[in-house]
């Protein structure tokens, strides 16, 4: 799209609802604040895009590359993102809760804040990403890569994560409870006080007692692999039993 016609939907973009833009090449144009609902953003190039505080409420991005755009506090409510490249965006306290964000691309982001309540975010990649704080309540992530994420006080009771990686993610503070966490990876995530309150491990991967010893968890609703074996010696206190490392990686290296 020439500058011309960036420079008219900038001018105009308090009145772009229901705009048909699918395909359009819009690398690096402001349409902050701007009123998408609605809008067909379908395979558009938005790399560089100014989104931040835009409404794209019940649009639809899917295949759209938003390739390092500005969407702080965008509000993307029930809109459709399958297959988008979404990384090295800052998504800081934005709003895409009960949208569609299949297999998207989210490396290296920042969504520090943000609201994902009732997503989809199955088989998405969202590695070397901050979701300090992010809510994700009742999701569906399965077989989502979060691989060295930083999940630091993330809310995410009641979601489905099957076959989710945390490979050597910081989940400290996370609330995992009441979540199917069946074939999740955990190799050397770290754990230091998760809520872990009827979540269900039964066929989690690599999991240590080093880091179910840093989490809080139910002896009657929690459900652990078979491999770990929790020995109850009073009301309080425990001996876990188990294969792998019995310290953190970086105390074992000194």
């Amino acid at each position: 799209m020439d500058e011309a016609k960036i420079s008219k939907l900038e001018r105009s973009k308090k009145n772009l609802e229901g705009a048909n833009l699918e395909g359009a090449q819009l690398a690096g144009i402001d349409l902050s604040e701007g009123m998408l609902i609605g809008a067909n953003l379908q395979q558009a190039d938005l790399q560089g895009a100014q989104l931040n505080g835009a409404d794209l409420s019940n649009a639809n991005l899917e295949g759209a590359n938003l390739e390092g755009a500005n969407l702080y506090r965008v509000r993307a409510r029930e809109c459709q993102f399958q297959g988008a490249n979404l990384s090295h965006c800052d998504l800081t306290e934005s709003n895409f809760s009960a949208s569609n964000l299949g297999g998207v691309n989210l490396n290296e982001s920042n969504l520090e804040g943000a609201d994902f309540r009732e997503t989809q975010l199955n088989r998405a990649t969202i590695c070397n990403a901050d979701l300090t704080g992010i809510y994700l309540n009742e999701s569906s992530l399965q077989k989502t890569d979060m691989t060295d994420s930083d999940l630091i006080a993330a809310e995410m009771s009641g979601c489905d994560l099957q076959g989710a990686k945390f490979n050597a993610s910081n989940l400290n503070h996370a609330d995992l409870s009441a979540s199917n966490l069946k074939e999740a990876d955990f190799q050397d995530a770290y754990m230091n006080m998760v809520n872990l309150e009827s979540a269900d491990l039964s066929t989690a991967l690599n999991l240590c007692c080093w880091q179910v010893e840093l989490t809080a968890f139910d002896r009657e609703t929690t459900k652990f692999p078979e491999y770990i074996k929790i020995e109850w010696i009073s009301e309080t206190s425990y001996d876990c039993q188990g294969p792998g490392p019995t310290i953190p990686p970086e105390e074992s290296e000194t």
